[in-house]
């Protein structure tokens, strides 16, 4: 429903992220809401994300102009955040995180293993074992 009512709202322009480690998520949540702003500054990783046609098929020819088409290859999260901002996207992080990120890999850019503390199961335990 979320998406279908941002399409109603505000055209296919945006991005939803399901997953956010950061803060935000959190207060997000304590305040109700069911939608975030993702400052794109602090945007790294694409562990879930929700893309509307639009956007997709933007990302999708920047990913191969400036990624698979270009000897000087970046992470496909970089472009996204070079996409973002050049094409004035919204980029929204969902509340609470319906994505959790259990890998232990990863391409070292937060310089560590993280996780979201604003996942939907998380918030439901704290909730019932405060």
């Amino acid at each position: 429903h979320v998406a279908s009512d941002l399409k109603s709202r505000i055209g296919e322009n945006f991005i939803l992220a399901l997953y956010a480690s950061y803060p935000f998520v959190k207060i997000a949540h304590r305040n109700g809401d069911k939608l975030a702003i993702y400052e794109i500054d602090s945007f790294y990783g694409t562990q879930g994300m929700y893309f509307t046609n639009q956007t997709r098929k933007g990302y999708e020819a920047y990913i191969k102009e400036f990624g698979v088409d270009n000897s000087h290859h970046t992470a496909y999260d970089l472009l996204l955040k070079e996409y973002v901002i050049k094409n004035n996207v919204i980029f929204y992080a969902i509340v609470p995180c319906l994505v959790q990120h259990v890998g232990e890999e990863t391409t070292g850019l937060a310089g560590r293993h993280h996780t979201t503390d604003g996942w939907v199961e998380k918030i439901n335990t704290e909730r019932l074992n405060p």
